[in-house]
């Protein structure tokens, strides 16, 4: 009885081995159409201008600790003051706002080389101002905005020929107004920081020989304002500067829209997807095209490796082909097949191949009146030759 439960469950865990490898190969078939098809593509090279607009919030210096813990308590005001009867900014509604941003002249320097990541460095403009402002306190709007320039780095990784993702960083110095009053307004310099992760949809432009990009991004942002200009009247009301400095952290959450050139899908990109469909014969055809026009020496290794794997599955291929002919009657075509495969086929398969053989010119033998009924001479000798 033992021995008996024993033995079903050895059964049944090969069972189950032999389905986990049946998915793990499948998996790794799938994770290479969809994650590796871009590996001999062409680099991105240049991003003309990128437009982002967007949603943003604000707080304090624990703002992201906050958010990434699930903390309700989001009153921390960014505002170092000197007193505290300066309107209601704690109230996190009043520190919400709108985010615009436009990126110039991304470039890759690199384009020469054929990266996995593409880095594109540029300039940006960014503007963010708050939508809600708390009540008037001594005809004093407090609505704060934030305008400067930047420099930015995106590192690009292209998936998939119409898919994206990219991380991006900014840094660059920037200007801030806090309040308006009738006695002058409340302004100040420092500097912005940002790094962000978004994905873009690319859409080919067939006519400029460009892409469209547009997806969605989001970034994490920090300012400093040190240097804070109020009215000398205000200041001397009481007693000195109301706010000392500024310091946030903010959530940035954007769509962006955008046009750049470079990406495309290479015909090494393309036999690479044909081999694991298992049609060697046109990845090679297309891997001698792409080494013979490929700009980019930096992966002739991967190339030469995958024509040897090519050239060592064609007589397979060529098989399985002939054999697909023969299940449907097509006995000349397998036939032909045949002879193409054992030019290059090892001992095994070349022993099936030759078995092949002579049952396909069994069969045609049998059917040869039938078959050649219609023939000219040459066709009837071409035939017999085949047999032979």
């Amino acid at each position: 009885m033992i021995k008996r439960i024993l033995i079903k469950l050895i059964f049944i865990s090969s069972l189950f081995a032999g389905i986990d490898d049946i998915y793990e190969t499948r998996f790794e078939k799938f994770w290479k159409k969809t994650f590796h098809d871009m590996n001999f593509r062409e680099p991105i090279k240049f991003i003309p201008y990128n437009l982002k607009v967007g949603y943003y919030s604000y707080g304090g210096t624990d703002y992201w600790d906050n958010i990434i813990a699930g903390n309700n308590q989001l009153e921390e005001s960014p505002y170092n003051l000197l007193n505290y009867d300066f309107p209601d900014i704690n109230n996190i509604k009043y520190r919400r706002g709108i985010s615009i941003e436009l990126d110039l002249l991304k470039y890759n320097f690199f384009h020469k080389y054929q990266n996995f990541i593409d880095v594109l460095f540029g300039v940006s403009f960014k503007y963010k101002k708050s939508t809600h402002s708390p009540p008037v306190v001594t005809s004093m709007l407090l609505k704060p905005n934030f305008q400067g320039w930047n420099i930015n780095t995106t590192f690009i990784k292209q998936w998939q020929p119409k898919f994206l993702t990219y991380l991006y960083y900014f840094y660059g110095p920037t200007k801030a107004k806090f309040y308006e009053s009738e006695l002058g307004n409340a302004t100040g310099k420092g500097n912005t920081s940002g790094l962000g992760i978004g994905f873009n949809i690319i859409k080919k432009n067939s006519i400029r020989n460009n892409n469209l990009n547009y997806g969605f991004l989001i970034s994490f942002e920090e300012s400093k304002i040190d240097d804070i200009t109020e009215p000398q009247s205000l200041i001397d009301n009481y007693g000195g500067a109301r706010i000392q400095s500024f310091h946030s952290q903010e959530i940035v959450i954007s769509y962006s829209v955008g046009i750049g050139y470079g990406g495309q899908q290479s015909n090494g990109d393309i036999a690479f997807i044909d081999i694991l469909n298992g049609d060697y014969i046109s990845a090679l055809e297309k891997l001698q095209t792409f080494q013979y026009d490929n700009p980019y020496q930096t992966k002739n290794i991967e190339i030469k490796k995958m024509m040897e794997v090519c050239r060592e599955e064609i007589p397979n291929q060529l098989y399985e082909n002939a054999m697909s002919n023969y299940y449907v009657g097509n006995l000349e075509k397998a036939l032909e097949l045949l002879f193409r495969a054992d030019y290059s086929a090892d001992e095994k398969l070349n022993f099936e191949i030759e078995t092949k053989k002579f049952i396909i010119a069994d069969e045609m033998i049998q059917n040869a009146e039938k078959i050649i009924k219609d023939f000219s001479i040459e066709q009837k000798i071409e035939f017999y030759d085949k047999i032979k």
